[in-house]
């Protein structure tokens, strides 16, 4: 039998709840977290009260904090990094979300390259696909695709 590790950094977090092989592996001080499925939350170092169902969901990316945030299906919020109140449900939904905060992205692929957007909603099979800082010279904000 393979060892799980499933929460195995834990060292100053409240209220986890960490269940699949590797789920919250990096955990450091992040509370109120719930990382189901294998690597789910794999690198939430300091995240608060989000919510990582699926294999990769909500894997993480670095040591900056997302909060109050919701991933779930494979690869959900994946790269996430440094974002606060955002929901992505679907495969690959909100794959890359980097610094994009207050965003809802639903569906296959909705969102996936979404880096620095704020107030969005992306609905539907790659939806807001490229909506992303590096593809246009402002960030994507306070866009409806549906």
């Amino acid at each position: 039998m393979q060892p799980v590790f499933a929460g195995y950094n834990l060292q100053h977090g409240d209220y986890n709840t960490c269940l699949g092989y590797q789920a919250g592996y990096h955990t450091d001080n992040g509370s109120n977290n719930v990382n189901i499925g294998p690597h789910a939350g794999y690198y939430a170092y300091s995240d608060e009260q989000c919510v990582n169902i699926g294999y990769h969901a909500g894997y993480g990316y670095s040591s900056s904090a997302s909060n109050n945030n919701v991933n779930i299906g494979s690869n959900a919020g994946r790269h996430q990094n440094n974002c606060t109140d955002c929901v992505m449900i679907g495969q690959y939904a909100g794959h890359y979300n980097r610094g994009g905060n207050y965003n809802i992205m639903m569906g296959h692929y909705a969102g996936y390259q979404t880096q620095e957007g704020d107030y969005n909603v992306y609905m539907g099979y790659q939806a807001g696909y490229h909506a992303d800082r590096n593809n246009s010279s402002y960030a994507c904000n306070n866009n409806v695709c549906i």
